[in-house]
């Protein structure tokens, strides 16, 4: 195994789909197979040797590395190479850092009851739970559990009323304030704190506007869909893509279909009409956004300025650069069959190896289809838009 200009060592076996990066890309991590036991090597470090391990996960600052670990029938989550207690299973998708980082929480199953950890404290004992979230600050912590076909939010160790499912937990940026999204009775509901807004046809998408108290939700009914800001529907559509928000500014907007065009909305007011828009991204600073647009046929990366036309351009793998300066992309040439990086104001692009990808997200991604896990190509992309700016600077 080869990181960077680094070796690793040569094992038995690596877990490529387990391999796990830091959010900076200054870590990585990937579970090895010696003898027939399994090690997480994390920054060319093996640790301690289990019949088996998964879900590789590093707080989001890139200093704390946890996943679930297997010695004989017990799971133990493993925290910087020191084991928790012990489980019959892990849950699956459950292992989650507070935003800051300070705090870790998973779900357990003992016994046939599913319990919540918060930083190695388990809570009452659930049929099943699921949907952990931390507030921003990581002060706060919900969950979504059930008990006798019944659904309930769980906020700080409070239930919340019962409810046939719960799809959703968002909270706001300040962390005051938590919503949900609950279905009864095929007929949907936002709710938050004691308001209950509805009844929908359908909500999804539940966030809270950036450095606001306002949560945001698409809901629908038999006319189309329309964004839920606050207490305020917005215009109608036919139908509303997920609300994008900017990282570190209070900059948000969304693409929405009627009829034989698309409007693609920034802070709530339509700023263009499109043939066709997608993928609309903000840069973190906020001041620049870009989207992808079908014009006549020809495919466009649009951004507050210009549009760039491209032959090909893959969904979801439209981002900025850490630096908010430059938009990066897949793009491609269906004639020759081949993918490429593209990074606004750098005249190379970057070969890029969709097997590769392919193979190492088990799949995730489709030529065919033009499918693609989003987080995971949006990251890989940036972090390629990188490299080629720092090969060009040099």
């Amino acid at each position: 195994m080869r990181v960077a200009e680094r070796r690793d060592g040569c094992f038995d076996g690596v877990a490529m789909p387990g391999l796990a990066f830091s959010s900076d890309s200054r870590h990585v991590a990937f579970p090895v197979q010696e003898a027939g036991r399994w090690r997480v090597v994390r920054d060319g470090r093996a640790g301690i040797a289990w019949d088996g391990v998964s879900s590789l996960t590093f707080s989001p600052d890139g200093e704390h590395l946890a996943y679930a670990a297997l010695g004989g029938n017990s799971w133990r989550l493993v925290l910087d190479e020191r084991a928790g207690e012990s489980w019959d299973r892990l849950l699956p998708g459950t292992i989650i850092f507070a935003p800051r980082g300070a705090h870790l929480a998973y779900a357990g199953s003992r016994d046939g009851r599913v319990h919540a950890v918060r930083d190695g404290v388990a809570g009452p004992a659930y049929d099943d739970i699921e949907t952990l979230r931390f507030s921003h600050d990581g002060v706060r912590f919900s969950y979504v559990a059930r008990r006798g076909g019944q659904a309930m939010v769980v906020i700080d160790g409070v239930e919340g009323e019962s409810h046939e499912s719960i799809s959703e937990i968002a909270f706001s940026g300040s962390g005051r304030r938590v919503a949900h999204v609950a279905r009864d009775s095929a007929t949907w509901y936002v709710v938050e704190g004691e308001t209950v807004l509805g009844p929908y046809g359908s909500a999804r998408s539940l966030g809270y506007l950036p450095g606001r108290d306002t949560l945001v939700c698409v809901v629908g009914a038999a006319d189309g869909e329309a964004i839920l800001v606050g207490r305020s529907i917005g215009p109608r559509y036919g139908s509303v893509g997920a609300p994008s928000y900017s990282k570190n500014a209070e900059r948000w907007g969304y693409i929405a279909r009627r009829g034989d065009s698309s409007a693609v909305v920034i802070d709530g007011a339509v700023a263009r009409v499109e043939q066709s828009a997608r993928d609309l991204v903000f840069s973190p600073d906020g001041l620049r956004y870009a989207y992808i647009a079908l014009r006549k046929g020809d495919s466009f990366v649009v951004d507050e300025d210009n549009a760039h036309p491209f032959a090909l351009l893959i969904d979801g793998s439209l981002t900025f650069t850490g630096d908010s300066r430059a938009w990066a992309c897949l793009a491609g040439d269906p004639a020759k069959r081949r993918l490429f990086v593209v990074v606004e104001g750098l005249r190379r692009r970057g070969a890029f190896d969709w097997t590769e990808m392919a193979r190492i997200t088990r799949g995730r991604m489709s030529v065919a289809t033009g499918g693609v896990d989003s987080e995971f190509a949006r990251a890989w992309v940036a972090a390629e838009a990188e490299r080629m700016r720092g090969e060009a600077l040099r």
